[in-house]
């Protein structure tokens, strides 16, 4: 039925600047074999077709068989007038576009989504349906040299900077304050405003289309982030594998969470797509294996003109 469908279409589009119409032609009727409805010339419409399109498209089976015969019609006019390598074309994308048909079935039949199903999409989409509390921080870290060593002197800038912001609350303040704390040539400072990030060191940030994630930060440092309490609030030092760090909180964000019953319908179109493309790619995979597959020496060659 989907061949006889696209091999109509195929047909209209041919002959659609045709404005000569043949005369009509009365039906008649006759014994015809066990199953067969109705036929158009050599294409015989079946009782199975008729069923299925009544069914799909909730039509009484009169108006099916008429639907079924007109599409039979313009088939037996397609296979006789149109070039047998268009056809060929038009063939193969119609199979392999029911076979794409019934992976997409496949997949729904298996039912909702299952917990690793879930667990997968919330794994990659965690900003927007599984986030813990955060927050966001202006820091500023007084460097250990590349080369190693300097320790000390890289302590020594960072409480520099921690005395110099005890007072600060607010972040251009903040910024202003230590980067004004002199530090010499041993000892590079940095201070940024960073984005959101969740006390086990996953970082976010919001656009027009969204949250998303960004980065990770060490464990120490997100957790000293998520200590403080208040905008405004200030943490001590901090140390990482990269320097001495003093914080100022910006901005603390509530967790989100979806429940998990509101998750497993949300996301079954999604896990079915998923579904789907892993069957499909496991069949392509498994046909390229069994296919002899062979190009064109002189492909380039052929494919030349098409940029012309």
């Amino acid at each position: 039925m989907l061949l006889r469908r696209c091999l109509a279409t195929l047909l209209v589009l041919v002959t659609a600047a045709c404005d000569e119409e043949a005369p009509p032609v009365t039906p008649t009727q006759g014994e015809l074999p066990p199953g067969v409805v109705a036929r158009a010339g050599e294409e015989s419409v079946r009782i199975q077709t008729v069923e299925r399109v009544a069914a799909a498209q909730n039509v009484a089976p009169e108006i099916a068989r008429e639907r079924a015969l007109s599409d039979a019609l313009f088939a037996a006019e397609a296979v006789r007038t149109v070039h047998p390598a268009v056809r060929r074309v038009v063939e193969r994308g119609v199979l392999a576009r029911a076979v794409l048909e019934e992976i997409a079935r496949a997949a729904a039949a298996e039912g909702l989504p299952s917990d690793a199903e879930l667990d997968a999409i919330v794994a990659e989409r965690w900003v927007e349906l599984d986030r813990p509390e955060s927050a966001r921080v202006t820091h500023a870290v007084a460097l250990f040299p590349k080369e190693g060593g300097g320790r000390d002197e890289a302590l020594r800038v960072a409480r520099a900077i921690e005395a110099a912001v005890r007072d600060v609350s607010e972040p251009e303040a903040f910024i202003s304050a230590a980067r004004a704390v002199p530090h010499g040539d041993a000892v590079e400072v940095r201070v940024e405003r960073l984005p959101p990030m969740t006390p086990d060191g996953r970082g976010w940030t919001s656009s027009l289309s969204g949250d998303h994630p960004a980065g990770t930060y060490e464990l120490a440092f997100a957790r000293a982030a998520n200590a403080l309490t208040h905008p405004g609030e200030r943490s001590g030092l901090v140390e990482t594998s990269h320097g001495f760090h003093v914080l100022l909180l910006e901005e603390r964000y509530p967790a989100r969470r979806v429940p998990r019953a509101d998750l497993r319908r949300a996301l079954a179109p999604e896990v079915q797509a998923r579904r789907a493309r892993e069957r499909e790619r496991a069949l392509r995979d498994r046909l390229e294996n069994e296919t002899v597959i062979e190009v064109a020496r002189n492909f380039d060659a052929l494919t030349a003109r098409f940029g012309e």
